[in-house]
Order: structure tokens, then C-alpha cells, then sequence
């Protein structure tokens, strides 16, 4: 199983962060958010595949005018 962390940095500098543990980015999975939560608007709530959390936070730095990054378990950079 491995873990994976997204995180959006938003302009003024809060993260938005995104952890799952997943034997693949395309299994669906529990995801454990913490904190600027609040400016995602409206929530994601339930179970969601690795993949689609690396589109739509990406997705949304775009919108907000931030960074998107995506790691391992390890610390080291992974694209899908």
C-alpha cells in the first residue's frame, strides 16, 4: 500500500492538503483533508481514486491562482 499527498498552496500561502493510502491511484479510497478545506467551496466528501483528487486539485490551483504538487509516501514527486 502506498501513500500519496496532494497539495494545493494557495496564493497568500495556506495548503490544502489531500493524504491517501492506496495500493494504486486508481483504486478508491478514504481521503484525510486538512487545512484551508473551507476554500475548496464545496466539499469532497466520500470515496475518491488517487487520480481523480490529482485532476481536480489541480484543477482548482488553476482556478485560485495556486500551486499543485503531488507525492509519494516517500517524499519524491509522482505524476500519474
Amino acid at each position: 500500500m502506498n501513500t500519496y499527498v496532494c497539495t494545493l498552496t494557495l496564493p497568500d500561502g495556506n495548503k490544502i492538503v489531500a493524504r491517501a493510502r492506496a495500493n494504486s491511484v486508481d483504486e478508491e479510497v478514504d481521503i484525510e483533508w486538512s487545512g484551508a478545506t473551507d476554500r475548496l467551496g464545496q466539499a469532497v466528501l466520500g470515496k475518491h481514486a488517487v487520480g481523480f483528487l490529482c485532476w481536480y486539485l489541480n484543477g482548482r490551483a488553476q482556478q485560485l491562482g495556486g500551486q499543485f504538487d503531488f507525492r509519494n509516501g516517500d517524499g519524491e514527486a509522482t505524476e500519474i
